[in-house]
């Protein structure tokens, strides 16, 4: 399997209604012996759990189009000469799915909000899975492990680490995996008192024994949008509380995938907004998501290095922010152009919520809302051989060689 040279996650944010967490500057966290994990029985997924023909054709400029088994696709990656992809929709419905040859396979149900590939092959995360050929064996915040795409196993973390039960370890929320490391690290999250969530990272280089890793309260209250190489080693961009009930976008930064610390402060530029993609650019890093409060506006950042951001002026648009807030929630490059999509919602119109389109012909430092029908293909996953998008909805895939 080749090396690849982006690791892309694709994830939900909602708003951090969560007490306040230490700001910059956190140390960097280092790995601990202490709560080593040892081999536990994994469970092997019966390859297809159900299969359907998929048909195939060409157009958008040389992207191969195919109907996916469930919509929306969150995320992808590719194994040999297998596509793998993950669906999550709003009623938590979705899977891993497995296409090869014009023929769709169904892996494991469940929504799944990330799949990354790393030193292990494929890892699959969410908040739910249930596997199996006759699905019979099924449970909660597990992470789904392949080498070769076809054949699959569920860890459940949360036994190996002593608990009864699932929501005493949490829902996995981001796997980090640097390139050229052979540490895959999987964060958690769980609920706690007060409306607040605290952070468990877990880190192995084979798959079957796992390690605690010291620090992951940095994650305490923290929602990850993306995560892609750059900074020290990998960046994380998305939400982490800058004063109680108070969003802030953040970014981290991390060599290793886990010894991590937060690069931007608190200030006026990340106050009350929050982080949902980034994109490496000939300049250096472009992330985008939205201002809730002050003028719920979209929202962008540049940074030429991962380390040190600014934001972008907000684009030439006016809304309520007290009925009204406009998000962008993925952003990709097409003939150097920035595209980013995300929602238009104003709770005073008779409908409420609309699909928008803004474009940045300058990098990420100005941008544009434009017309939602043009055609663009929101890339997951790109290993310098094989890129694999979706349209701005998500409802249909695309591949390009």
């Amino acid at each position: 399997m080749r090396t690849p040279t982006l690791v892309v996650v694709s994830m939900l944010i909602g708003s951090c209604s969560t007490p306040s967490l230490t700001t910059l500057p956190v140390p960097p966290v280092s790995v601990s012996t202490i709560g080593t994990v040892t081999t536990a029985t994994t469970t092997d997924i019966t390859p297809t759990m159900s299969s359907s023909d998929t048909t195939v054709s060409t157009s958008i400029g040389g992207w191969t189009v195919i109907e996916p088994p469930a919509a929306p696709v969150i995320a992808a990656a590719r194994i040999g000469e297998a596509v793998i992809v993950g669906s999550c929709s709003r009623d938590g419905s979705g899977g891993v799915f497995r296409v090869e040859s014009g023929r769709w396979e169904q892996m494991a149900a469940g929504c799944i909000t990330q799949i990354g590939v790393t030193s292990l092959g494929i890892v699959a995360i969410g908040p739910g899975v249930s596997a199996g050929a006759d699905r019979s064996w099924s449970t909660q915040r597990a992470v789904l492990i392949s080498s070769d795409g076809e054949n699959w196993d569920a860890v459940a973390l949360h036994e190996r680490l002593g608990f009864d039960y699932p929501d005493q370890l949490g829902v996995p929320e981001a796997v980090f995996a640097p390139p050229e490391d052979r540490a895959v690290t999987v964060l958690f999250t769980r609920a706690a008192e007060g409306e607040s969530r605290l952070a468990t990272l877990l880190t192995t280089t084979d798959g079957e024994t796992w390690e605690l890793v010291e620090g992951a309260e940095i994650f305490d209250n923290t929602d990850i949008g993306a995560v892609m190489p750059g900074g020290e080693g990998l960046i994380a961009v998305g939400a982490s509380p800058g004063g109680e009930f108070v969003p802030t976008a953040a970014v981290f930064t991390s060599p290793d995938g886990a010894s991590w610390r937060r690069v931007t402060p608190t200030t006026a530029d990340f106050e009350h907004k929050i982080m949902t993609d980034v994109i490496a650019t000939p300049h250096g890093f472009v992330a985008v998501g939205g201002d809730f409060f002050e003028t719920g506006l979209m929202t962008a950042w540049t940074s030429p290095d991962g380390l040190s951001w600014t934001r972008s002026p907000h684009p030439d648009e006016t809304l309520d922010p007290s009925v009204a807030q406009m998000t962008a929630h993925r952003i990709t490059s097409l003939d150097g152009v920035l595209w980013a999509s995300g929602e238009d919602h104003d709770a005073s119109r008779s409908v409420s919520s609309l699909s928008a389109l803004w474009k940045s012909e300058d990098g990420g430092r100005t941008w544009q809302r434009v017309a939602d029908d043009v055609s663009v293909p929101f890339v997951l996953f790109d290993d310098g051989r094989v890129r694999i998008a979706t349209t701005a909805d998500r409802d249909v895939l695309l591949i390009q060689d």
